[in-house]
């Protein structure tokens, strides 16, 4: 264990004072290479990984964030940290629950401009795309897939949420540059992340997620700000929203169910025109007979 500050060096160079506090051993890759990365503090961890996604954009290139790991382990707090460090005056309207806020967001978003510390950034928070099925998530990746081409161009610094790396399908997947990963040192022990970015030497030849390489672990704390609340408060009102919807919609594919059924339909062609599984229509069916 050990507690110092010293200069270290973003993936283009670029010195950043950081404070070290410990070296983590983050497992290897697929062709045997151990890493072993330093471990910063809150306070100069985040710096240097925001440092490293500005880097990304002051060299024109397409700045994609994914941020992973599992359910309330504290992927929307390590993305709101690192936009309010980036950008401490940034609205909490430009994390989005929803496809067309996000669509909306982007495309009003100004340009950026890295000499003058001007980095637009927005999120599809987590909470969105939970609501939904996976036709929906699917709809969602292909309209981020399309925005993050453009996003280089706009120097926009776009975060994505999900658990699992691979629910991301390989469009949106291979052009993610910065892998952030929030994980536990041990039961119920929240506040680590580990960031990676894709070697570009690698990632244009083959697939991006056999090299990324790990650069840091940091660690983060609860936000208790302002913009917290803030988001908070949209991200209830936005599921609470999404419930009602839910359940208004169950109702009525309850119904259609047992309508179809009662025409002699089979649950076979219940579930193709609904567009719902086998199983789910004989929920539907099972519940309304109930």
């Amino acid at each position: 264990m050990t507690n110092e500050t010293s200069l270290w060096y973003t993936p283009g160079g670029k010195p950043v004072r950081a404070n070290l506090i410990d070296y983590h051993q983050v497992g290897q890759n697929d062709y045997g290479t151990i890493y072993t990365v330093p471990c910063f503090d809150e306070a100069t961890g985040k710096n240097y990984a925001a440092e490293c996604i500005k880097e990304a954009v002051a060299h024109k290139r397409n700045c994609p964030v994914l941020v992973t790991g599992d359910p309330g382990i504290g992927k929307s707090t390590v993305i709101n940290t690192l936009m309010q460090t980036i950008d401490p005056n940034i609205p909490v309207d430009n994390i989005t629950f929803a496809l067309d806020e996000f669509e909306q967001i982007f495309k009003t978003n100004q340009y950026g401009d890295s000499k003058k510390g001007f980095y637009p950034q927005t999120s599809m928070d987590e909470a969105g795309h939970a609501m939904y099925g996976p036709e929906y998530l699917e709809l969602e990746q292909r309209v981020l897939a399309k925005n993050l081409i453009v996003s280089r161009i706009k120097k926009q610094i776009v975060y994505f949420a999900v658990p699992k790396w691979k629910l991301l399908n390989p469009h949106v997947r291979n052009m993610m540059t910065i892998w952030i990963h929030v994980f536990e040192l041990d039961f119920y022990l929240q506040g680590t992340a580990l960031l990676k970015v894709a070697p570009p030497r690698m990632q244009s030849e083959y697939q991006a997620s056999k090299f990324w390489t790990p650069q840091c672990v940091f660690t983060y704390k609860p936000l208790k700000t302002k913009f917290w609340d803030d988001y908070e408060a949209r991200k209830i009102e936005f599921v609470d929203s999404c419930l009602s919807v839910g359940d208004k919609k169950t109702t009525l594919l309850k119904d259609i169910s047992q309508r179809l059924r009662n025409k002699g339909m089979t649950q076979d062609e219940i579930a193709e025109i609904i567009g719902r599984d086998r199983s789910r229509v004989s929920r539907y069916l099972s519940k309304s007979n109930s």
